[in-house]
Parts: structure tokens; C-alpha cells; sequence
């Protein structure tokens, strides 16, 4: 299990991936992979190594969807947008593509 105070929470899901892909770059395009080379790589394996999921965790997640994160990682709010997040990198989506997507699925939760 993650070393984290708290499951992830849906608010703290979309500042986390907006702060991810500032720093990161809205042209980015990294999916299909939590982590690369030992280091995060598409915005849901960032999001949650911001968190507190160590690489070695991430690691041993690769290849399962959203969907099937341990839930003391996070809440169902955070699920339902990381799993937006996912799906839009997966298919090739550029970063702020995947942020746009997400707002849009926030907005439809009540997520700010």
C-alpha cells in the first residue's frame, strides 16, 4: 500500500493533474504506462507518485486499469477522474486534452 495520509480525493485528483500537466506540458503525450525508465510517466501514474505512491508501487499496478487501484489510494471521486484521465492518455490525447476531458468530469461530479 501507498504511504499516504488519506485516499486521494476527487478535489485533490484535479489539482494534482493540473499542477502535473503545468509542469509537464500541455503538449505532452505519454500514456499506456505508470511509469517509465523509474520514473512517472502518463498523468495518472504523476498524479499519483505527487500523492505519495512510491515508484516500486506504481510499478506493481502496471497494466491494470483505474478501476482495479487499491481503494486506501483513492476515493471514488478521484477514480472517476483519473479514469477519464487514463482513457484520454491511452488514446493518445496530448496533456491538456486529458485536462480538458477531466474539468468536463469534474464539472459533471461537482468536483472544484
Amino acid at each position: 500500500m501507498a504511504d499516504v495520509l488519506s485516499p486521494l480525493s476527487g478535489p485533490q485528483a484535479l489539482a494534482l493533474l493540473r499542477t502535473v500537466v503545468a509542469d509537464c506540458g500541455l503538449d505532452r503525450v505519454d500514456g499506456d504506462t505508470y511509469t517509465l525508465a523509474g520514473a512517472p510517466c502518463c498523468p495518472v501514474g504523476h498524479v499519483l507518485h505527487r500523492h505519495g505512491v512510491t515508484i516500486a508501487q506504481l510499478e506493481e499496478q502496471e497494466g491494470w486499469q483505474v478501476d482495479c487501484l487499491p481503494s486506501a489510494w483513492v476515493d471514488d471521486q478521484a477514480r472517476a477522474l483519473l479514469t477519464v484521465a487514463q482513457d484520454a492518455a491511452d488514446g493518445g490525447w496530448t496533456w491538456a486534452v486529458v485536462l480538458h476531458q477531466v474539468e468536463q468530469r469534474a464539472a459533471e461530479l461537482g468536483v472544484t
